[in-house]
């Protein structure tokens, strides 16, 4: 119950320990741990749905993402700047000290095989944030609707052995 903020043993500057506390405290208020273990005790009672699956590998980037919107909203643009920095450099950092298994625990946002994608997209989130037009809005609803259609049917599927 105590909150406790790990980090490796590297070389931060002020500005850049700053910034991540910013970051770890937004996921502690915005209890991403409690939604976090919520999804993995929904994903056991509901093994056999993909979608569950797949919202439960996907969790850890989504709440980083949110994460980072909160965080990156709060700050003016030199600020911005300097977290997206920070950002890059502890992922830097991470691929660096692949051998470690501590560093690998606390940097587990970047432990995957897509990290370097998801990376890419991460940056491209945070430095887009005040342009960002809601042009997608129609593929991203009906994407939403199917998805939601999909998961309300697999209720319906029962699938039984013919003897």
């Amino acid at each position: 119950l105590h909150n406790v903020v790990l980090l490796p043993n590297c070389d931060y500057g002020d500005k850049e320990l700053e910034l991540i506390f910013k970051h770890e405290c937004t996921h502690l208020l915005n209890n991403d741990l409690w939604l976090k273990a919520l999804i993995h005790i929904y994903c056991c009672l509901f093994w056999w749905n993909p979608l569950s699956l797949l919202l439960k590998a996907d969790i850890d980037f989504i709440l980083e993402l949110k994460c980072d919107n909160s965080v990156y909203a709060k700050l003016d643009s030199m600020s911005r700047l300097d977290y997206a920095k920070a950002v890059n450099d502890c992922a830097i950092r991470a691929k660096k000290s692949k051998g470690s298994l501590k560093a690998a625990s606390v940097f587990s946002a970047f432990a995957r095989k897509d990290a370097n994608k998801l990376h890419a997209y991460r940056l491209n989130n945070l430095l887009k944030i005040g342009n960002y037009k809601y042009e997608n809005v129609l593929p991203a609803t009906l994407m939403s609707i199917m998805l939601v259609s999909m998961f309300v049917l697999s209720y319906f599927v029962v699938v039984h052995p013919y003897y």
